[in-house]
C-alpha cells in the first residue's frame, strides 16, 4: 500500500515497463516527457493535455523560450505497449535521465517520475532533507500551525 519505489532495468532491446501498481492507475493514453531536472515524467493524457496549455501561454517571441518548448515538444513519448505491457524508451529521454540500465519509479506527489538507479542513489536517496523540513515549516507557520 506504502510502497510507492519500484526498481527496475531496461531488456536488451531498451524497452521498459511501469509496475503493474502504478500502470492500473492510469486510465487512457500516457506520456513520457523529459521532467524539470535529471528525470522523467510519466504524465496522463489530461497532465499532458495541461502541460501544453500551460506552454502556449509563454511568449513565443521570445526565442530561448521558443527552443525550450521545441526541446519539449520534440521529445514527448505516446507510450504504446505490446502485449507484456513494455515499451521502447528512446535514446532522447535515455539520454536526459542518465539511464543506461537500471532505473527507478517512484509515485510522486503529482504524477510518476523516473530516475536512473545512478542518480537516485546520489542525488535524491541520499539528500539532505533539512530544505523540505525547513519549506513545510514554513507552511506551517503561514497557516498558524506553530
Amino acid at each position: 500500500m506504502f510502497n510507492k519505489l519500484y526498481k527496475h532495468c531496461l531488456d536488451a532491446k531498451n524497452r521498459m515497463r511501469l509496475p503493474s501498481k502504478l500502470r492500473q492507475g492510469i486510465v487512457g493514453d500516457y506520456y513520457i516527457v523529459k521532467g524539470e531536472g535529471k528525470w522523467l515524467d510519466v504524465l496522463t493524457q489530461e497532465q499532458m493535455d495541461a502541460k501544453i496549455s500551460e506552454l502556449k501561454k509563454l511568449p513565443m517571441h521570445n526565442v530561448e523560450i521558443r527552443k525550450q518548448i521545441a526541446n519539449v515538444m520534440g521529445s514527448i513519448l505516446k507510450v504504446e505497449e505490446d502485449v507484456q505491457f513494455r515499451f521502447i524508451l528512446p535514446g532522447n529521454l535515455k539520454s536526459h535521465a542518465g539511464i543506461d540500465k537500471d532505473f527507478v519509479v517512484i509515485d510522486g506527489l503529482f504524477n510518476i517520475e523516473v530516475y536512473s538507479k545512478e542518480y537516485w542513489e546520489a542525488e535524491i536517496e541520499n539528500s539532505d532533507m533539512a530544505i523540505l523540513t525547513e519549506k513545510l515549516d514554513e507552511i506551517s507557520k503561514q497557516d498558524g500551525n506553530e
